[in-house]
Parts: C-alpha cells; sequence; structure tokens
C-alpha cells in the first residue's frame, strides 16, 4: 500500500514550536541577567578599591601630619591638637588608628562609612622601624572579613577587580591567611607583623614609609627633591650641617652663626660671610681671643664704605653718592669726633643745646644703662618728638609717666599724648582697681585647657568670658548645669537637654558633669532637688540624673449623698451622709463599684451588686453649687506652670 500525506497550512505554533520559543526567551534573558549581575559585580568592586585607596591616602596623610606622636608612639583619646583616637604599644612599636581618627583628623569626609560594599570594616595598624631620631612609619590597612560569595567561596574574581581600582599599593591575601601580597608580587607583608592579616581573602593597602603612594610626600631620607616650597609654620629647623641655597636668604630675625674650625684663615663656623662682585668676602663674627668682635675683610687693597642710599633704593652702583664712612686704614683707639660729640669708650655720648648729655653704655655692675646728665640750667624731663612739631608724646623717667599737653601741662597718665592710649608688649600692673568702660581680651581660649595663672580672665571663640580656675579655663556659668531657656534655639556654645548624645572630644567639660556622653531629657518634667537623707522624697536613695515616675499621695475622698447629684432618682441612699475612698486599697471595688465610672462626666453605668454609689457628676462641687468656671480635666495633676526649654553649657 502506498500512503501520501499531506501538510495543512497552519496558521498558528504548534506546542513544541511554543515551547522552544519560550524556552530561547528564557535562556535569553537568564544570559541578560547574568552580564547585569556581572557588572553590578564589577561596580561594586570598583567602589571598594576606590574607597581602600581613598582610605590610605587619607593615612599616609595622617602619619605625615602626626609623625611625631607616631614615633613616639604616643597614645591620643582625644584633644584639639591632637584628636584621636590612637592606640600605641611599645610592645608592639605599633598603633592602630580608626576610620574615626582620619574623620576627626578632617582628612576624611564626617559621613565617611568605616564599612564598605561588601560589607566589612576596616582594621588600620602602623608600625614604627628604625633608629631615633629617623625613625620610619609602615603601616596597613586591611578589610577584618573577607568576601565570600554564593557556596561560601571567596570571590577573589572581585578583589582582583578591586585592587585594580586601589592601585599598586593594594593586596589580597590569598595563598594563606598569613600573608598579604601585592598588586602583581610588588611587595608583601605577614602576620607577624601586621596581627590585622588573619584570613584568606581580606584585601589590603600598604601604607607608609616604602609605600608606592607614599612618595607624594616629603620622604625624610632625602631620596625624593621636594616639588613645592618648604613651609615651617613658625617651627624651627634643628640639627642642620650645611645649607647650600642658590638663591637668597631672606629671615625677620637674627642671623646666628657659631663654632670654630682651627688652622684655616676663614673660619666660615664662627662668621657671617658676604661677598662683592670682586669675589672678596666681608665677614662679621669672633672667636674667643681678644675678647672683642670681629670684621674681617679678606682683600688687603680694598676698604670698607658705609653709604646711605639716599633714595631708599638698593646700594647698587648708581645710587652710592652719599657716602657716610670710609675707613681706609686703622680706626685710632681714641675718642672719634665728629660735628657733635660721639664718644667710644665706656659710654656713647650726645649733648643737646645747652649742654645736657645722654650717655649710653654701663658700667662693671652686669648691666646696660642709660644715663642723662642735666647741667645746672637743664630740666630733669626727657623729650621725644616729631620732627618739626613742638607737641610732646614724651616720657618722664624717675617719676610718674606722664604725657603733656602742647604748653606743657600734665594730662592724665596717658603714654600717647594725642588720643590717651596706654599701649605696652607685656604686662601692666597696678596695686590698686583698674577703671574702664570695656575690658576686651584679645586671643580666644579653649574651655576645658589648661591655664597658667588663677584668676586670669579671657574669653573663647564666641565671645564667652572664662576665668583661670584652679588651673583650668572655666566659664562663670558651671557647664552642664541646667537652666530654663524662652525660646527652642539655644544661643552659640548651648545644647537643649533633650537626652542627645555629644560628642565628649569637641565637650571635654560637659563629658565632666555627663561621662555617659548623654544629656538628660528635661521635656515637659520638673527638677527635683535630690532628698540626700532629708526625708521628704519616700525614695531618699535616688542618685543623681535619676528619672521619679509621677504619683499620687495616698488619701481619702468625701462625697455627700444627700445632695449634690444628677438629677434623677434613686441617686444613693439618702440615710448616708458621706462616703470614704481610699485611693490605694479600691474600697469602692470591694463594695462592687468600679471606682473608675467616678471618673467619667456623664457616665451612668447600670448599678452592680450591693451598689450603694452612683455616677457623680465632676461638673458638680461638694453641695449644689456648680464651679463657675469649666471643669479642668487631663491626664496628669499638674500646677499652674509656664513652658521653657532646659539648656546646658557646652563650652
Amino acid at each position: 500500500m502506498k500512503f501520501s500525506f499531506k501538510r495543512k497550512n497552519l496558521t498558528g505554533f504548534t506546542l513544541v514550536e511554543l515551547v522552544l520559543v519560550i524556552s530561547v526567551g528564557l535562556m535569553m534573558s537568564f544570559f541578560a541577567f547574568q552580564q547585569m549581575v556581572h557588572k553590578q559585580d564589577d561596580k561594586t568592586a570598583e567602589s571598594v578599591g576606590q574607597q581602600l585607596k581613598k582610605i590610605g591616602d587619607s593615612v599616609n596623610s595622617y602619619i605625615v601630619t602626626r609623625y611625631e606622636p607616631l614615633s613616639s608612639l604616643s597614645n591620643s583619646t582625644g584633644s584639639t591638637s591632637d584628636p584621636g583616637p590612637r592606640t600605641c604599644s611599645t610592645a608592639t612599636n605599633s598603633c592602630t588608628i580608626t576610620i574615626q581618627t582620619l574623620i576627626n583628623e578632617g582628612m576624611l569626609p564626617n559621613s565617611y562609612s568605616n564599612t564598605n560594599l561588601f560589607s566589612s570594616p576596616y582594621t588600620i595598624i602602623l608600625k614604627r622601624s628604625g633608629t631615633a631620631p629617623y625613625y620610619n612609619i609602615n603601616g596597613l590597612v586591611t578589610t577584618n572579613n573577607a568576601w565570600i560569595g554564593a557556596g561560601n567561596k571567596i570571590r577573589y574574581d572581585l578583589l582582583g577587580k578591586a585592587m585594580q581600582e586601589a592601585g599598586v599599593d593594594s593586596g589580597v591575601s590569598r595563598d594563606n591567611s598569613t600573608m598579604v601580597n601585592g598588586f602583581k608580587g610588588t611587595w608583601q607583608q605577614l602576620s607577624t607583623d601586621f596581627s590585622n592579616i588573619n584570613k584568606q581573602g581580606q584585601l589590603a593597602y600598604q601604607v607608609g614609609y616604602g609605600a608606592f603612594s607614599y612618595s607624594i610626600y616629603l620622604r625624610r631620607d632625602g631620596t625624593l627633591p621636594m616639588t613645592g616650597s618648604l613651609n615651617m609654620n613658625g617651627n624651627d629647623i634643628n640639627a642642620a650641617k650645611n645649607i647650600t641655597a642658590t638663591g637668597n636668604a631672606d629671615v625677620t630675625g637674627n642671623i646666628t652663626a657659631g663654632g670654630i674650625v682651627k688652622g684655616q684663615a676663614i673660619r666660615s663656623e664662627s662668621y657671617v660671610l658676604a661677598k662683592n662682585d670682586y669675589g672678596d668676602y666681608i665677614t662679621m663674627g669672633g672667636d674667643s681671643a681678644g675678647n672683642d668682635y670681629e670684621l674681617y675683610m679678606s682683600s688687603a687693597t680694598r676698604h670698607l664704605t658705609i653709604f646711605n642710599s639716599g633714595s631708599g633704593g638698593s646700594p647698587t652702583n648708581t645710587n652710592k653718592s652719599n657716602q657716610i664712612l670710609k675707613v681706609a686704614g686703622a680706626i685710632s683707639s681714641g675718642d672719634v669726633n665728629s660735628v657733635g660729640d660721639v664718644n667710644a669708650g665706656n659710654w656713647l655720648t650726645a649733648k643737646n643745646g645747652i649742654g645736657d648729655k645722654m650717655m649710653i653704655g654701663g658700667d662693671a655692675t652686669g648691666d646696660y644703662d642709660i644715663v642723662f646728665s642735666p647741667s645746672s640750667v637743664g630740666t630733669n624731663a626727657v623729650g621725644f618728638f616729631s620732627i618739626g612739631s613742638a607737641t610732646p608724646f614724651d616720657f618722664n623717667f624717675r617719676g610718674n609717666i606722664s604725657a603733656l599737653t602742647a604748653n606743657g601741662q600734665t594730662r592724665n597718665v596717658y603714654l600717647d599724648g594725642s588720643n590717651g592710649n596706654i599701649v605696652a608688649s607685656g604686662n601692666i600692673t597696678a596695686s590698686k582697681t583698674i577703671y574702664g568702660q570695656y575690658l576686651k581680651p584679645t586671643q580666644a581660649v579653649t574651655a576645658g585647657a589648661t591655664c597658667s595663672e588663677v584668676g586670669l580672665l579671657a574669653r573663647d571663640s564666641v565671645g564667652q568670658i572664662l576665668s583661670c580656675v584652679s588651673g583650668i579655663w572655666s566659664p562663670e556659668q558651671p557647664v552642664g548645669a541646667p537652666i530654663p531657656w524662652p525660646s527652642t534655639t539655644p544661643p552659640s556654645g548651648w545644647l537643649i537637654c533633650n537626652g542627645q548624645a555629644f560628642n565628649t572630644a569637641q565637650y571635654p567639660l560637659l563629658a565632666k558633669a555627663y561621662p555617659s556622653g548623654i544629656l538628660p531629657d528635661l521635656r515637659g518634667v520638673f527638677i527635683r532637688g535630690l532628698d540626700q537623707g532629708r526625708g521628704i522624697d519616700p525614695d531618699s536613695t535616688r542618685a543623681a540624673l535619676s528619672t521619679q515616675a509621677d504619683s499620687l499621695q495616698n488619701h481619702n475622698h468625701s462625697i455627700p449623698t444627700s445632695t449634690g447629684y444628677v438629677a434623677g432618682s434613686n441617686q444613693g441612699d439618702p440615710t448616708m451622709t458621706s462616703i470614704f475612698i481610699d485611693a490605694k486599697t479600691d474600697v469602692m471595688a470591694s463594695i462592687g463599684y468600679d471606682p473608675n465610672d467616678l471618673l467619667k462626666n456623664g457616665n451612668n453605668p447600670a448599678p452592680t451588686t450591693n451598689s450603694i454609689l452612683r455616677t457623680y457628676d465632676l461638673n458638680y462641687s461638694v453641695g449644689s453649687t456648680p464651679y463657675s468656671t469649666a471643669p479642668r480635666f487631663s491626664k496628669e495633676t499638674r500646677p499652674y506652670n509656664v513652658g521653657f526649654v532646659y539648656i546646658v553649657r557646652a563650652l
């Protein structure tokens, strides 16, 4: 038999075709989902690497800023100059800091998290090596946890991507739990040196001396040249041997040379040396011979000339017309005379027009003297005048310090005759009261900081007056004492007592009053003095800052039954004159009546068994006379009061 089949034209999909289409779609969706997951993982790894590098760079900056306390392994629990926290150990020659340390130093923002995107916090250990005073500070930042993925497997693929983002100073503990290998094996650290290496799958970052990223800072060993100016911020450069410069040396203080190199014609260590255009030099200084000061010129054929620049410019060849002194040979050991008297010896003497002398010098008593020697027609006054003006702004010594008017009359005790100001760079001391309209401290101090002398007055940065009490700058209002304030906005330097936590490092005096770092919550409550054995408060053992709940004293109520009830019949037993209710023992409940019904205005519950009372209308007083005003009902018993906000001084 021969069979033949004809395919029918179908207008839709068969079941098999439909299943195939759905399967293909699901597979494509799965692949797309997998790609999305991989991209998200890559983004997470990049973010983790960026965060690690940011922390590492901040630690490098911290090492530069806090090199001295790190070198001395000094702890820090919080201060204005060194906020910490920093915990150091001489046994391990190491210090541990935290992310909060970097935040407190301003090297990371306040919002920075100590936990990365795979939920691991960080540990930062810094180690000291080398010898004093040239210590090196090395460090290692590690995650506390490994990056664990599905099936409890370590995600080395994502750790690798994070290392690529963090750079050459990043590493991972891959082969074992006691060693971290750097990026592409460029460095290695062991758990014997850094205890924060303790498991496989940890992400790490090396910092400090020897780290590649630390090269942006000045290396103490001098292997890296500086790329900018060195700003010492007012500090000294000590223990330097030779300082060589190709430019100028500009100073506002003294240039001091010391030390002697024997056997050399020019003792550069004991002289200040300058050269002219001929290459000759002139030195100032001296040795221990001759009991003198020496000015040495290297050329035997050139002389010393002293000029006045005249035009106020530099001493160049174009303005050397004002020659003051030219020394070509020896100077006489006697007097040097000019138009007036210039005497060299024990004294430098100058005279005025009537022969009065002023001498500068001294005798053998060990001090410096300024002596005024008036003639028989002179006076005992010393005048200081501006050029071309007879208005004095003078001092009179050996007596009161006075300022004189133009006609010689004594003003009050002013040093400045024009405006009456007294200006002094040192202390002004008086044996009696100092009077004035204002007293203005010119520099701010910090409350809680140490002070040198009891009784000193100063101000803080917001203008609050502080005094030196027992060696501590203290405000007049004790820090931590609550006071009522008529606004919900406290003044600067004060905090609201609402149970909030505060930064004990920022407010050290407040922390002494509240060591927990939490203010009491005084919203809606009264402050009560501790009983301390007086016997008024039944809870006489209460501690400071303890809270006491509201309470009602044990008492009785008398309710007449013959009058004063709500209109209606059968309002009680007319033979009873009153009933006493003990608020503590619930007497009413014991006779079958709910005492709570007594407080429900207008409520008339059905009488219970053996009931002898009905609802008492609280709109009425004892007797039949109603209150003249509306009744006062509340969830609490309270006196009349006015609402204030309790605040405490924090600084």
